[in-house]
């Protein structure tokens, strides 16, 4: 089971992620959902996401692997 910090840091991952994205591909993201990215991220955590890297060879949580992949 996922608890709660664990929810929190997974979308702080996400919003680093999706602000990798192209900017054509950003608009695609509803406002409202980067909104609720950036009001229930766990703003402690640190996370920097590798570009170089497909998204499966990042090192990016379980909780995150578990939610969007």
């Amino acid at each position: 089971m996922i608890n709660k910090s664990e929810y929190k840091q997974a979308h702080l991952e996400l919003y680093e992620i999706i602000k990798k994205f192209s900017l054509e591909d950003r608009k695609k993201i509803p406002k409202d959902f980067i909104e609720f990215l950036k009001a229930n991220m766990d703003t402690n955590y640190s996370f920097k996401y590798d570009d170089t890297k497909s998204l499966n060879e990042s090192i990016i949580s379980t909780t995150i692997r578990k939610i969007f992949i």
